[in-house]
């Protein structure tokens, strides 16, 4: 299986771009941990707040975490991700991915499934992959190791995404991606995908955790996400070109 890279352009007027417009498929030297909050009450409002950053080159905004002394860890940043899709898996499904960045209003993307994968085959639209797109798209959104920091938790509401990558894929990656029920694994170019990107993060120092959280903490997302859902997709996989050239 290979990925054929995106030859458009990307981000253009970002200071922090992509370095690369390359899709690369996982081995699984690498395999995400799931975030665990060190209280059970702990939220991802609670825990990492809406705060400022300064970088070497711009000062962003992002979800920072705080320590309970009200520090901030600078390191340490969350992105909400969701997906969403109307007529799931039917031949006129229509689905969405978004994800949130900052609590500014220009702080999300936005963006409908496209009609093929990262292997240039085509795909029913189904809310899982919606889910899974979404969190590829953040990954890829900005160059966000060159922000200073050195871990990234995802907030998802969906247990799929979660324990698909954080769990699951131990099996799945010792069988050859195959089910315990002798199928053979469903979306397997968008795990391949998305641990692709968690290696090329972990290479350039920045760690990609998964924290699932309940539906009604990741409402902007999702709304985001429904609303992509009705937008104009494109035909092959592409990269998120954002809502702004500012950065933000």
């Amino acid at each position: 299986m290979s990925f054929q890279p995106n030859p458009r352009p990307i981000f253009t007027g970002y200071r922090h771009p992509r370095l690369y417009t390359e899709l690369t498929v996982g081995t699984g030297r690498v395999i995400p941990t799931e975030f665990r909050p060190p209280n059970p009450d702990d939220t991802p409002q609670s825990l990492f707040p809406h705060c400022p950053k300064v970088t070497v080159a711009e000062r962003v905004h992002r979800f920072i975490r705080v320590t309970p002394n009200n520090r901030s860890v600078e390191t340490d940043f969350l992105i909400y991700t969701d997906g969403s899709c109307f007529e799931n898996g039917r031949i006129n499904a229509q689905a969405g991915c978004s994800f949130v960045f900052n609590d500014s209003t220009s702080g999300f993307a936005r963006f409908a499934l496209e009609y093929k994968g990262p292997t240039d085959q085509q795909h029913t639209r189904t809310n899982n992959r919606a889910e899974l797109r979404a969190v590829i798209g953040a990954l890829r959104y900005r160059d966000w190791a060159a922000e200073g920091f050195t871990r990234l938790v995802i907030a998802c509401d969906s247990g799929y995404v979660v324990e698909g990558i954080t769990s699951w894929i131990w099996d799945w990656l010792r069988w050859s991606w195959i089910t315990a029920a002798g199928e053979p694994v469903r979306n397997r170019d968008l795990w391949e995908c998305l641990l692709g990107e968690v290696e090329m993060w972990h290479d350039r120092g920045l760690t990609v955790q998964f924290w699932r959280i309940p539906r009604e903490l990741n409402s902007k997302a999702d709304r985001h996400a429904k609303s992509a859902a009705l937008m104009e997709r494109h035909v092959l996989f592409t990269d998120v070109p954002g809502i702004s050239l500012n950065p933000v």
